[in-house]
């Protein structure tokens, strides 16, 4: 979408583009869609998380679209323990982003939105420094459209199957850390969340990695398996701490 267009979706919903990402990243994500019993057509959103600081972040976004603030709460569920809630009043942003096509929704995604997506869903393997991204909602279709979109940011990823005990089989996201996981790393840090740096490679990781790819790119081979190899060779000669 072109930057008049953009402008003129913001102007017709009447938020920043700050509101869109936000609103985005809580579709795609965590944030709870609950039709209004009373006017159907429209959408009551909230969210969710065990981290203030990150419901606190999300607040700072708004402008224009009004909440209820961050409220802290007893969680009953799975784990028990103190969390906190943030609920949207009624916009009609909101009731739009819904509606809209998921690839409109995934064109419209910008560095923000997608690291708020990975904060919200998104896990890090701290060892071997892959990504999974709970995706398990959305169809096999869907999903594949997702991969397609997200290569903007410079990242491939493919889909893996998960089969649960009890028979029912469900379907997410993983990108490998040789397919573009240093670029949502990235990204991601760019959003600055002190409770949710655990979800970042760390920083010597990222430069190490970044010297490595250029050592690799003066060879100029473009063979994917040969980069695999020459990367994890380097990585095993190294003796700093990478994770």
């Amino acid at each position: 979408m072109g930057n008049q267009q953009l402008y003129d979706l913001l102007n017709d919903l009447g938020i920043t583009n700050q509101e869109l990402q936000l609103g985005l990243s809580l579709f795609l994500g965590d944030g709870c869609f609950a039709r209004d019993n009373v006017k159907e057509e429209s959408y009551i959103v909230s969210t969710s998380s065990i981290n203030k600081d990150y419901l606190e972040y999300k607040l700072s976004l708004l402008s224009n679209i009004k909440s209820s603030g961050v409220k802290k709460s007893e969680n009953n569920g799975y784990k028990k323990g103190i969390i906190y809630k943030m609920s949207f009043f009624k916009h009609k942003a909101f009731d739009k982003i819904y509606n809209m096509p998921l690839e409109m929704k995934l064109d419209l995604l910008d560095e923000l939105g997608f690291a708020l997506w990975m904060y919200d869903d998104g896990s890090l393997h701290k060892k071997k420094l892959f990504y999974n991204l709970n995706t398990h909602a959305f169809s096999v279709e869907d999903q594949l459209l997702m991969l397609e979109k997200l290569k903007k940011f410079n990242i491939e990823g493919k889909i893996l199957k998960e089969k649960k005990k009890d028979g029912r089989v469900f379907f997410y996201i993983t990108f490998s850390k040789y397919s573009g996981c240093d670029c949502i790393s990235t990204i991601m840090s760019k959003v600055k969340i002190d409770s949710m740096k655990y979800k970042l490679w760390s920083s010597t990781t990222i430069q190490q990695w970044s010297t490595f790819q250029e050592e690799w790119k003066s060879k100029g081979v473009d063979d994917f398996t040969k980069f695999k190899s020459f990367m994890v060779k380097r990585f095993k000669e190294s003796t700093q701490d990478i994770v």
